[in-house]
């Protein structure tokens, strides 16, 4: 079991290296993106961030494993998480987890996906809802930064006020999060069994994940949660 772990972990870190090294081709062309945004479209100091993932470049069909980061002037009012895009600019070197730059690229479409992301979808409903309950934003784009970690409708000034007092980890979702949401089901399905408990566990876990969205802090937790549950 472990060399068969090892052995996939091993294959997937050459495929993303080999995608890698085929961006790099691209850097300083100008080029069309097309991907999936992976995170949600954040407002800051006048443009948006937008992350790609599962990036082709000049309409290929042939996908890489690699993500784009964006600084777009415009977006569409009803963009969000999971829709398709595509992106036009010079592409340059990236950073951290990314592998290519856009700074200021037009955008040529963007679109729904198809099948929809039923989690993205349930995130916008429980989003509508609890705005129509609190009416003050601030407060109910904390609300959603807190529970599902949706940080795209937050103002500038609302971001910048929670950097000052040092409380910008209350918006991210993390491994607390899943905390609360194990416990829970442990709490009340261990009374069953524990083979219940356990995956309840991953029910709550795999479903928080996919509503708050795929992020590097949620990813660590959520792959450390499930192995120690499994555990």
């Amino acid at each position: 079991m472990f060399l068969l772990g090892f052995s996939v972990l091993y294959l997937v870190c050459v495929q993303v290296d080999l995608d890698e090294q085929k961006v790099l081709q691209f850097i300083d062309q100008k080029v069309a993106v097309s991907g999936v945004v992976s995170q949600d479209v954040v407002k800051k100091n006048g443009t948006y961030r937008i992350t790609i993932s599962n990036i082709s470049f000049n309409y290929s069909k042939n996908t890489l494993k690699s993500q784009v980061y964006a600084m777009v002037s415009d977006v569409p009012e009803d963009i969000s998480r999971s829709d398709i895009v595509v992106l036009e600019g010079i592409l340059k070197s990236g950073f951290g987890d990314y592998v290519g730059f856009l700074y200021r690229p037009k955008i040529v479409s963007c679109g729904k996906p198809s099948p929809p992301d039923y989690a993205e979808q349930a995130r916008s409903t429980f989003s509508s809802a609890l705005r129509s309950t609190i009416n003050d934003d601030k407060k109910s784009n904390l609300a959603l930064g807190y529970l599902v970690g949706e940080k795209g409708k937050m103002t500038e000034d609302f971001t910048d006020s929670l950097k000052r007092i040092g409380m910008t980890h209350a918006v991210v979702a993390s491994g607390f999060h899943l905390g609360v949401l194990i416990n829970f089901a442990k709490k009340h399905l261990k009374k069953i069994s524990r083979l219940c408990a356990l995956l309840g566990s991953l029910i709550f876990l795999v479903a928080f994940v996919a509503i708050a969205g795929f992020s590097p802090s949620l990813a660590r937790a959520g792959i450390v949660t499930a192995l120690s549950l499994i555990a």
